[in-house]
């Protein structure tokens, strides 16, 4: 038979549990955004999209080859439905999805250290008021 153990038998550690200090909390939810990393995730996949739709349109045949695909030659100079299109497509896709990718990461640093570095001075403010 299988033995039943007792609440009262088993001698249960109090459980202490620490989460993490508020200050952990803070430096991970603030923490800054890598730009370059950020530019490189989004550059890859844009240009690896607009390389992959340019050589699907192409495998997949057709007469009109991609009218609405062939308007990114109105921001891609050189692009064209067509395999070296593809790898210009890809390229200015990387570089611009690079740009933007960069751009956002620099503007939500920014934006959040004028946040933290406002909050802080209206706190030290505050106190200072205060004391006064």
């Amino acid at each position: 038979m299988a033995e039943v153990i007792q609440k009262e038998d088993r001698n249960i550690p109090a459980k202490v549990s620490e989460g993490p200090m508020p200050e952990d909390v803070l430096a991970t939810a603030f923490s800054r955004i890598d730009r370059l990393a950020l530019g490189l995730a989004i550059g890859l996949v844009a240009g690896t999209s607009i390389f992959a739709a340019t050589v699907i349109l192409i495998l997949k045949g057709g007469k009109p080859l991609g009218p609405n695909l062939a308007l990114l030659s109105q921001y891609i100079p050189d692009y064209s439905v067509s395999w070296k299109g593809s790898l210009i497509g890809g390229a200015g896709g990387f570089v611009g999805g690079f740009a933007i990718g960069w751009t956002i990461a620099l503007l939500r640093n920014l934006t959040l250290s004028l946040y933290v570095f406002a909050a802080a001075f209206w706190e030290r403010l505050n106190r200072f008021l205060d004391d006064a």
